[in-house]
């Protein structure tokens, strides 16, 4: 998931933000959130310790999964966003900012288009998979042209997704965290 550039930041909810979702108040709180994405991950890195890597079909599908929501945010596409992530998903940005559920995520980057265009290339640096669940570990630089007419800008940083596959055997993000940093080390 690309990251919130600072300039964007205004049109998502913060951390402690009151949301109105599905007709109700609600306060974000990212203790929960956090503790069973880290619960998760481990889990999954625990499991995946004995069992090897993913099949080459597991991973081409959570490759196309991955580009499915890269397309979204390049075209801007929140119906198609939508699409990448399952019921009750997750994202916690760098700053500590917590979206719970479709409706949040899809009130802030409601937002976040509004606000700018946002061409993300990512590389993909690890993928574990356990049965229906795989965390994949990106690098990201993303070019942000504001609506606004001011400077472009290029964010780069790291994130995790944590992918359900869903009855339909479709992979979709489940959590999705990211820290935004310097540009990554070339390679050695």
């Amino acid at each position: 998931m690309p990251p919130l550039p600072a300039q964007m930041r205004a049109a998502a909810p913060h951390r402690g933000a009151v949301l109105r979702v599905g007709g109700r108040l609600r306060r974000a709180e990212p203790a929960g959130p956090v503790r069973r994405l880290l619960a998760l991950a481990f889990a999954l890195l625990a499991g995946c310790a004995a069992g090897g890597s993913p099949s080459s079909a597991d991973r081409a599908a959570l490759a196309r999964a991955h580009e499915r929501e890269m397309e979204a945010l390049r075209a801007g596409d929140l119906a198609r966003f939508e699409r990448a992530f399952a019921d009750g998903a997750v994202i916690v940005s760098s700053d500590g900012r917590t979206l719970v559920g479709k409706p949040e995520i899809l009130a802030s980057y409601r937002g976040i288009f509004a606000a700018g265009r946002s061409d993300p290339s990512t590389e993909i640096l690890d993928v574990v998979v356990s049965g229906d669940w795989a965390l994949e570990r990106f690098a990201f630089s993303t070019r942000v042209e504001p609506a606004d007419g001011s400077a472009p800008f290029t964010v780069h940083g790291v994130g995790v997704h944590v992918y359900r596959r869903g009855a339909d055997g479709i992979w979709r993000i489940a959590y999705d965290t990211f820290q935004e940093g310097p540009p990554p080390a070339p390679p050695r």
